[in-house]
């Protein structure tokens, strides 16, 4: 529900600034470089990841405490360090924001390990697997169609610094 709300009020914020700019001579809200996300609302991205964070930080909570300051501990600081690579991928250089966004996707990777172990060893249940690897996967897509958006961007410009 917070994840919409964010995204209509970016609509919203959008729409205003467009309407703002009709009276620029020549504007095309297709193609006007002027019309960016407003820094203070973060991307979509961010929002999945802190309500995966919230919900992680009560699950490796109920980890056996034998357990819970190893496989907990690294779950919930690979959610929070994604988190922050995030917001460092926001507001990277167009041609820093790829590496960026590829470390998101490594994080997103060992978390599925881990929240598999954990599965495995019965400290989750089946549904709870299902839910944490649903929000995963949602930030797994969420990030490679910004990483899309990115390289296609460096593409265009004649400035693509591909990692791979």
């Amino acid at each position: 529900a917070s994840a919409a709300a964010a995204n209509k009020f970016s609509h919203d914020a959008t729409r205003s600034i467009v309407q703002a700019c009709r009276s620029c001579r020549g504007f095309s809200p297709a193609n006007d470089s002027r019309i960016v996300m407003k820094p203070d609302i973060p991307p979509p991205l961010h929002t999945a990841l802190s309500e995966l964070l919230a919900w992680s930080f009560h699950r490796t909570a109920d980890i056996p405490k034998s357990h819970r300051f190893t496989v907990g501990q690294r779950i919930d600081n690979l959610t929070l360090d994604a988190l922050l690579l995030v917001t460092k991928a926001r507001w990277a250089p167009p041609h820093g924001k790829a590496a960026h966004l590829e470390d998101i996707n490594l994080h997103l990777d060992l978390l599925r390990v881990l929240w598999r172990i954990v599965h495995d060893q019965r400290w989750i249940s089946q549904q709870q697997l299902l839910h944490v690897s649903g929000r995963l996967e949602e930030a797994g897509r969420m990030t490679g169609g910004w990483l899309r958006q990115t390289r296609s961007r460096a593409d265009s410009s004649g400035t693509a610094h591909r990692t791979r």
